[in-house]
């Protein structure tokens, strides 16, 4: 039987009473714990049971769940970023490295996995999620995690470039890339990584999909500067000048991530930035999707 078969056959057996369908539920988990999709069958009865608990239990199990993972976790990331803020990088490894230790100790337990039924993210606003859901038509169910992991790999991720571990950088940021596919901050670290360790063809990959998510003006100016770094190892023509330049230009507002750039260059002195903007149009790369 696949999956569907089973759960459906599941299902069919509710009763409607609460009480007796989470004892009916707990024996359906017992019964295919064999099975090859057990972990998978386990996690939708035990969502099924939760749907059951009365609500004062529920708020309980959840109540539970912040204390023991989720409030730590968020008071270390809390540390982990002041540290950074300091300077004191090494601290904030030490601090990352065991918060890090957590959150893939979480996934080993089973929470926010994804299974047949579900696909777990950690979206950091309902925009991104939408623009998830319009890009990439998931046939699964989309949910969301509590814990923060894309906040964590993604903080471990800069970390670990900033101290030269570009490597390993790599890998983290992927991790931080699969929990939130939709923000533009996160790919731009990613895309980043990729160039330090000198794919540029990855880097160029990435870089093009970023324009797909990014809705904040700052992050279309990030990927246009980006796309002028991209065009000038295949073109020394003025264009590829004109991307990087537009793209440093427009970064007038502190919330723009200046740090995906190697930005030690002069402002062009020619008055490109007072050009109306369908003549910015050939600037940019040709695959963008609308």
């Amino acid at each position: 039987m696949t999956f569907d078969d089973i759960l459906k056959q599941i299902t069919e057996g509710l009763s409607g009473d609460a009480e007796q369908d989470i004892a009916y539920l707990n024996e359906q988990a017992t019964a295919y714990s064999d099975h090859e999709q057990a972990q998978e069958i386990a996690r939708a009865c035990g969502r099924m049971i939760y749907e059951r608990l009365p609500e004062e239990e529920r708020q309980k199990a959840f109540d539970a769940m912040m204390e023991e993972d989720i409030r730590p976790m968020e008071a270390a990331l809390s540390e982990a970023r002041a540290l950074i803020a300091a300077n004191d990088l090494e601290k904030a490894q030490t601090v990352l490295e065991d918060l890090v230790d957590k959150a893939d100790d979480a996934k080993k337990r089973g929470l926010f996995q994804d299974d047949a039924m579900s696909e777990y993210y950690c979206f950091s606003e309902p925009f991104e999620e939408m623009l998830y859901m319009f890009r990439k038509k998931p046939e699964r169910e989309v949910r969301r995690s509590v814990i923060p992991f894309a906040d964590i790999y993604s903080l471990y991720g800069q970390l670990l470039m900033a101290r030269g571990d570009d490597r390993a950088a790599n890998y983290v940021l992927k991790e931080a890339v699969r929990w939130n596919p939709a923000n533009a901050d996160i790919s731009f670290d990613y895309a980043a990584s990729f160039k330090k360790l000198g794919d540029m063809e990855k880097f160029m990959e990435i870089t093009r999909g970023i324009f797909s998510y990014a809705f904040r003006p700052a992050d279309w100016h990030v990927a246009i500067a980006m796309w002028g770094i991209i065009s000038s190892t295949t073109n020394n023509g003025q264009r590829p000048r004109d991307a990087f330049f537009l793209g440093c230009n427009l970064m007038k507002t502190p919330q723009t991530p200046r740090r995906h750039l190697p930005i030690s260059t002069k402002r062009p002195t020619a008055k490109l930035w007072h050009r109306p903007l369908k003549s910015w149009k050939p600037l940019l790369p040709s695959t963008i999707s609308h």
